[in-house]
């Protein structure tokens, strides 16, 4: 099974950019996709995590007019530039999954391992395994992916 996690995302309010998504739904779709995690990258507030659901809830209410048989889920990728500093407010974050375990986590281009480990660490304190996407962007680990690994 082929999973992308990351495959639409609601980009802008725009009506273009509303319609674009749900034409890419639409022919998920027909392909035979049933479920999908909608995603857009965590800019720091609460107001973006209320927002995001808010404009899943409108966005899912235009697939059931439409017939459209899919189920869509809020999401957010959390991007982590280097070095990593500071608190994260974890319980205002939107998960992959109903038990806030799993993240998606987008590394920027020039994360290295030290400088992930940090965010790492905050994570597992709180018991959440981050969800890497994006990976081919991040330099250091196309070339050494036994780093994620130490």
């Amino acid at each position: 099974m082929l999973v992308d996690v990351a495959c639409c995302s609601l980009q802008e309010d725009s009506q273009e950019a509303f319609e674009k998504s749900l034409d890419l739904v639409n022919q998920a779709w027909k392909s035979g996709v049933t479920h999908l995690l909608m995603t857009k990258r965590y800019e720091g507030e609460f107001s973006q995590t209320e927002k995001a659901m808010q404009r899943i809830s409108r966005f899912q209410e235009q697939l059931d007019r439409r017939g459209i048989s899919v189920v869509v889920f809020p999401g957010q990728i959390l991007k982590i530039e280097e070095p990593f500093e500071g608190e994260l407010d974890f319980e205002n974050l939107l998960y992959m999954d109903l038990n806030n375990r799993y993240l998606l986590v987008e590394l920027s281009e020039d994360v290295t391992a030290e400088g992930l480990q940090p965010f790492l660490f905050a994570c597992l304190n709180q018991e959440i395994l981050p969800v890497l996407v994006g990976v081919e962007k991040n330099k250091a680990l196309m070339e050494n992916s036994e780093w994620l690994y130490n």
